[in-house]
């Protein structure tokens, strides 16, 4: 079931160990809390969960306070609240798009029916308002009235609105030991049939009770399933390849790789176990026998005092109540001393990372939020994953290029290429056994693509059936015909940092193809590597993706460039650029010409240009799928072969600069630098070549942006001297103090202060 909870903590940091144990025990799609105490600098997290609160102090001391967590998986986004009452607002996507909204409300405070009319106002029908009312009225269950209860009253009756109290109570007071209900739960009519009410039986550490509301008619959040490949049958699982996979049976199919997948997809489910579709309450690796037995007594302790409400077992029971709390930090704490102990010289970086993450308790990743479009708002996984995919179509459109770029482009794709060979060519030949073996072993375990193939099902393989898809592959190199399936992605939107999630526009799509395909690429591109490198046909300052070569040759002589120049007391101007949309806008036609003039010929660029051709992708958000969208240009995401062919079309880049230019290729990261005592003659050279620079990007269709291109100069030299003025598609280039390449920021005096503070402050 779907549950939501509504709890007043009384402290967030006090009771977040108690809250976790609620999410083991209901695994809610959401909290609703009041009383957080939380101030805006506290750094709380609850695992798989974001958190949006609203604050409040007395005295410079945190005080009441609202918050609500959703689920990682639920579609969401915040609702912009304009009222002085403490209150938060989410608007969920489940099997309608519902608002929850926190408030608290402080015994002393005073309410009136405007301001409660004010915020049901702001919230987006149909919605939920539950929260810490301290209202006191016999309809949702308290003995007397107060004014806050019968203001309640009248304002439910007025704006013909539902409470979900059936009369239980929901408050304990900590000093006389009575028992009231002040928390109240207010829906619009739609809602009421839809959810169950009720108290659950435990105070978890606070004085209220949390509430449970139980969605009645829909199943929780689905989750794509995956295989659990550490439960596999291996030795069943090479046995039935061994007998259902052999290349006779490819002989009269029609499709041999769709065959392949279905016979190999089959073998799998009966031989590894896959994580379920619903998700599980996860279980807390501290939580011991100790906890457990200290809960127990205190649950006994506060149904015995409810039964008799004497003073004496009022104490026992807050007795047992601190004791619940302090076994449970300690084990806890216990755990993670012996967690962190396990680490030693042979330990995994990976996971150690994954200890450190823990340890500091970094929130969730950041999920898919609700999207504008326009005046409205998209809520409904569907349409969400559609407008992805349409803003991702468009990154790859020819309506980005220049028009200048538009007629160059139609004008040299008139001439067809040919690339017909007798494919007597070593690059050309059919794979090897030993080839595919290879390409397996250099594979890292990533997300399946669409036909849900796993590389450790691959590498699984027994020879004989490693030889029937060799075949395939061989017969697929021969003919230059790509399954459809090997060019359709399933791309997972991720939200970049920082960003209005909102909007579609800042969302990275992360491609997930086919293992297959991607095996039979990492053969194909070791033999294109060899034949560019062993030609010398990549420029030597393009360091990307190269045996032998990393990010750290550039910094090194970058960095002794301008060392060089301070010791010759010269100025030293770099311009450092960025590419937009480089991969999605690389000119396929252009990536294939510069394939032709270097000589290939045969299997090699007939498999990469059919490669290239008609590829197609779904945006996947949760387990719904999106349209099917067609990639017009670029390079696939997520593909092997994609770095080799975007660092081969961006390699005529080189050829513009002069001698006397220093000049920085990884991959689309780009800088020129120039150093000298005259700042004219600076400004002259770095100006002419910027202007080639222009030209060779209106010839192969690359575009520069003007805004994130900057220029920095370099200089130790004190007393007052002007920088350069350089421009870049007739904008002016801005100068920087400071600006980050290939992972490392530099500044102007070259001290990378700025790079210490940023590594000090990312580890805090």
């Amino acid at each position: 079931m779907t549950n939501i909870i509504q709890w007043n903590c009384r402290g967030l940091k006090i009771n977040l160990l108690e809250l976790t144990l609620l999410v083991q025990s209901f695994l809610p799609i959401a909290f609703c809390l009041q009383e957080t105490h939380l101030k805006e600098s506290d750094n709380v997290s609850l695992k798989g969960y974001n958190m949006y609160s609203t604050f409040s102090k007395v005295d410079e001391r945190a005080a009441g306070g609202s918050s609500i967590f959703v689920k990682d998986n639920v579609i969401h986004s915040t609702v912009q609240l304009t009222t002085d009452l403490q209150a938060v607002a989410i608007r969920l996507s489940l099997d309608k798009t519902i608002t929850l909204c926190s408030i608290y409300i402080p015994p002393n405070s005073i309410i009136d029916k405007a301001k409660l009319k004010n915020l049901t106002d702001q919230l987006p029908s149909p919605f939920i308002l539950m929260g810490d009312f301290n209202a006191h009225n016999p309809l949702w269950g308290s003995k007397t009235h107060n004014a806050k209860g019968k203001i309640i009253e009248d304002f439910v009756s007025q704006e013909g609105l539902c409470i979900f109290n059936d009369g239980s109570n929901t408050y304990l007071h900590p000093g006389n030991g009575s028992y009231s209900s002040i928390d109240i739960t207010i829906c619009d009519p739609s809602l009421l049939l839809d959810y169950s009410w009720r108290v659950h039986d435990d105070l978890c550490g606070s004085d209220h009770f949390p509430i449970v509301l139980e969605h009645l008619f829909t199943s929780a959040q689905q989750r794509v399933p995956r295989w659990k490949l550490d439960k596999a049958d291996w030795s069943l699982f090479e046995n039935l390849c061994q007998a259902e996979l052999q290349s006779k049976m490819f002989e009269t199919v029609q499709d041999p790789i769709l065959t392949f997948n279905t016979v190999l997809t089959s073998i799998a489910d009966r031989t590894i176990p896959k994580t379920s579709a619903n998700p599980k309450h996860p279980s807390k690796p501290w939580f011991d026998d100790a906890c457990d037995q200290a809960i127990g007594d205190r649950k006994k302790s506060e149904r015995r005092f409810n039964q008799q409400p004497t003073t004496e077992n009022l104490s026992n029971f807050r007795i047992f109540r601190a004791k619940a709390r302090r076994t449970c930090r300690q084990a806890r704490r216990t755990s993670w001393k012996k967690f962190v102990s396990g680490i030693t010289s042979r330990t995994p970086m990976t996971k150690v990372w994954n200890m450190v993450n823990k340890i500091k308790g970094k929130n969730s990743k950041a999920t898919v939020k609700h999207l504008k479009d326009g005046n409205d708002l998209l809520t409904s996984e569907k349409d969400i994953a559609n407008k992805l995919g349409e803003t991702f179509a468009k990154s790859s459109s020819c309506n980005n290029y220049r028009e200048d770029f538009k007629k160059v482009k139609k004008q040299k794709e008139k001439i067809k290429l040919n690339f017909k060979s007798k494919n007597g060519e070593n690059y050309n030949k059919l794979f090897s056994l030993e080839e595919l073996k290879t390409s397996l072993s250099k594979a890292h375990d990533t997300a399946c693509g669409p036909d849900n193939i796993h590389y450790q099902l691959l590498k699984h393989l027994p020879d004989s059936s490693l030889e029937a898809l060799l075949q395939l592959m061989n017969n697929i190199w021969e003919s230059g015909d790509l399954p459809s399936i090997w060019k359709l992605a399933t791309v997972v939107p991720i939200p970049k940092p920082s960003k209005d999630h909102t909007d579609p526009i800042n969302y990275r799509p992360i491609a997930l193809t086919s293992c297959v395909c991607k095996t039979l690429e990492r053969m194909v591109n070791d033999r294109l590597v060899w034949f560019l490198e062993s030609n010398g046909l990549l420029a030597n300052i393009q360091c990307g993706f190269r045996q032998g070569r990393s990010t750290l040759d550039h910094l090194v002589r970058f960095e002794s460039f301008v060392r060089n120049g301070f010791a010759k007391n010269e100025h030293v101007v770099s311009v450092f650029f960025d590419l937009e949309k480089a991969y999605d806008t690389a000119w396929k036609y252009g990536i294939l010409k510069d394939l032709f003039d270097m000589g290939l010929k045969g299997n090699m660029p007939n498999f990469i240009s059919n490669f290239l051709s008609n590829r197609q992708f779904n945006v996947r958000v949760n387990s719904t799928m999106s349209d099917l969208y067609d990639q017009e240009m670029g390079v696939p995401q997520g593909s092997i072969l994609s770095v080799t062919l975007f660092s081969l079309k961006i390699n005529s880049l080189v050829e513009v600069l002069k001698s006397n230019i220093e000049g920085s290729l990884y991959v689309d990261d780009f800088l020129i630098c120039y150093r000298g005592k005259n700042m004219n003659n600076i400004e002259r050279q770095l100006q002419l070549c910027l202007g080639r620079i222009e030209k060779w990007a209106s010839e192969n269709g690359f575009k520069f942006s003007t805004s994130k291109t900057v220029g920095m100069h370099f200089c130790n030299k004190r007393k007052l001297h002007l920088d350069p003025e350089l421009t870049l598609y007739g904008n002016p280039i801005k100068m920087v103090d400071e600006t980050k390449f290939l992972g490392l920021i530099f500044d102007k005096k070259l001290t990378f202060l700025p790079h210490i503070k940023m590594v000090k402050n990312r580890d805090v």
